[in-house]
């Protein structure tokens, strides 16, 4: 037990005695690059609003930092160092993913609008990840650039309302 618990840091921002600075800055920025793919990708699966990111990412460190505690707990021997220092940095990884989703978010309705890009497929979905929370405006030169998808309903069910034949052999790959 006395092993368990030396593998255990509480204290932010400490690296032990024989830390280095490089060892540390690698670290960090692994539990970063670790975690910004659950921010980007989060609003593809729930509707997600920065309020909520604010509590969902340090939930998201404390998970992972918590599984490796049990897992250790079950081995009875520490396979791993149970590290605050991980907690906040996955934490901001999953803040630094959700901002760069919010940035491309903006970026992409703004290149669609911009460039009349027509929204079929797996575009109509990004782009409706992409416009939520936001009012979608329509393309007034030419309206049918924009197709309203409800997003209550699975994609593979909503193939059949909004596109041909064509597009609908190609994406369930019926053909």
């Amino acid at each position: 037990n006395g092993i368990l618990m030396s593998s255990i840091n509480l204290m932010p921002f400490y690296f032990g005695p024989y830390g280095t600075l490089d060892s540390a800055l690698l670290t960090l920025l692994l539990n970063v690059l670790l975690t910004m793919p659950f921010g980007f990708g989060i609003s593809f699966v729930a509707r997600v609003r920065a309020k909520t990111i604010l509590w969902l990412a340090p939930a998201v460190g404390f998970s992972i930092e918590i599984a490796q505690l049990l897992i250790s707990l079950i081995l009875r021997y520490p396979y791993r160092v149970i590290d605050i220092n991980d907690v906040i940095m996955n934490a901001l990884g999953v803040v630094i993913g959700y901002g760069v989703f919010r940035v491309f978010a903006r970026l992409y309705r703004g290149a669609t609008h911009r460039f009349g890009i027509r929204h079929w497929g797996l575009t109509a979905d990004v782009y409706e990840v992409a416009s939520r929370g936001h009012e979608a405006v329509k393309d007034q030169a030419d309206p049918s650039t924009y197709q309203h998808f409800d997003h209550t309903i699975p994609f593979h069910l909503r193939i059949g309302a909004h596109t041909s034949s064509v597009h609908k052999c190609h994406i369930m790959q019926f053909c």
